[in-house]
This record gives C-alpha cells, structure tokens and sequence, in this order.
C-alpha cells in the first residue's frame, strides 16, 4: 500500500479527542486514519506497509499514551522495531518526568493536551524537514 506524504494516523481511545484530533489534521489538509488503540495501531501498520519494501515510508503517527489494549509506548517501540523510519509523536496528558524520559526512547516528539492546530502543525513541519529528536510541546 503506498499512502500520499500527507496522510498520517491517530491512535486515540477517547472518540472525543479522536475526532477532534483528526478534525485539527483534516483543517490542514491531511488525510487521516484514525484508530481507537495501540493494537489496532499496530495490526493496521502490519496489515498495510512492509517492512522490507526499501520505498515504504510509515504517515506521521500520533498516538495516545494511556489506552486500553497496548498503550502508545509499546506500540511505538514495536513499530519502530520493524519500521525504522517510522515518524511518531506521543500525544498525552500525563505530564511526569518520568513519561517524558521513557519518550525520549521511543518516539520522536511529545504533545501534552489539549492538542491545538498549531502544536499540530509545529510537530509535523519539524518531522518532515528532518531527523528530530526529541521536542516537546
């Protein structure tokens, strides 16, 4: 499956924030696939792009920390596992220190909530100009 450069995936398990988070990335005009938990997150990976294929390029993920199933840090690393491209942005509300510094490990950027366009549209401009590390928004 080849996606266009300005699709990307949410993994939200409260439907609020999912649609309010895939309304923020539909306003700037990316196509968004929009799931409810880390293992739908990680079975729609693995179901549509190869990991072998040298011309697969993961879309953007923003993920949930706490979710029911797998939450957003197992999911990122297994992803980054097989997909070592993969750009993803842990979206949460949990603000410890200690989340923080497990991020870092895991996932290329860190959104704190309530998500704005704006803080939407920073994580992704920074992702796609360049390997980042770690920003936190």
């Amino acid at each position: 499956m080849s996606l266009a450069c300005d699709d990307v995936i949410v993994a939200e398990d409260n439907p609020v924030i999912r649609a309010l988070i895939t309304r923020l990335l539909t306003s700037l005009g990316y196509s968004v696939t929009a799931l409810s938990d880390g293992q739908a997150l990680l079975n729609y990976v693995k179901t549509n792009f190869d990991p072998y294929a040298t011309s697969t390029t993961l879309p953007i993920i923003f993920t949930d920390y706490n979710m029911p199933n797998m939450d957003g840090i197992a999911a990122a690393e297994d992803i980054r596992n097989s997909y070592k491209n993969s750009r993803i942005v842990l979206v949460t509300s949990d603000m410890t220190d200690s989340l923080a510094s497990l991020a870092k490990q895991h996932v290329d950027a860190l959104l704190y909530k309530p998500v704005t366009k704006e803080m939407l549209e920073h994580v992704i401009c920074t992702l796609e100009s360049s390997n980042c590390k770690l920003k936190v928004t």
